[in-house]
């Protein structure tokens, strides 16, 4: 949903999906990663020419080869950084929780710190990892942007119910004030909760 109202606000989305029946390596991941899940409508791509440095890189890239990883990441800020300088963009991770756990700390080391200190110029990123990742990764900085998607609190749920429903469109405001009076009933909600309570405010 927040992926939805970022290109709605004139954002770039970037949109990597790790979910897998396997245990991604740091090459299959820094690929996948540069070139994006193509079948998802609302990623756009990176810049191409950073995209064929790097995947150069990675194609000669083998194990034991550390002093390279460097160059690896700087090639992906430049890929980022150079699609940031046009608009916004929001690189979006998926189940970080499929990576390989010496490949994660890398990627929070080499990634997801230098994006947040803007390394990557205008990028915002987004990810989902399980409760046992986050723990093991130094991500303790990142406490107060941290949201736990099992069980949101009314206060926490509330404001996304209006965001989702003005995203899916087709309620009146009267509707969209009883769903949100509905949510002060309960004391724990889940995302999933959204579409059933869409489905119940479109009938009153």
């Amino acid at each position: 949903m927040c992926l939805e109202a970022a290109t709605l606000s004139g954002h770039r989305v970037h949109y990597i999906d790790l979910e897998n029946d396997r245990c991604w390596d740091l090459v299959s991941a820094l690929r996948l990663i540069c070139m994006g899940n193509e079948a998802s409508p609302i990623s756009s791509a990176l810049d191409p020419d950073a995209c064929v440095r790097l995947l150069g890189q990675l194609n000669s890239f083998t194990i034991g080869q550390g002093d390279r990883i460097k160059v690896l990441f700087d090639e992906l800020h430049q890929a980022l950084r150079t699609v940031a300088t046009e608009r916004p963009l929001v690189l979006a991770i998926d189940h970080l929780s499929y990576l390989a756990p010496d490949v994660l700390c890398l990627l929070a080391r080499n990634l997801i710190h230098p994006v947040r200190r803007g390394v990557a110029g205008a990028v915002r990123l987004v990810f989902s990892v399980g409760p046992a990742e986050f723990d093991h990764l130094d991500l303790r900085d990142l406490s107060e942007d941290v949201i736990d998607l099992r069980m949101l609190s009314k206060d926490e749920f509330r404001p996304l119910v209006r965001q989702f429903f003005n995203l899916r469109g087709g309620l009146q405001e009267e509707q969209i004030c009883k769903a949100e009076s509905y949510v002060d009933l309960g004391a724990k909600w889940n995302m999933k909760d959204l579409e059933i309570l869409y489905e119940w405010a479109s009938r009153k």
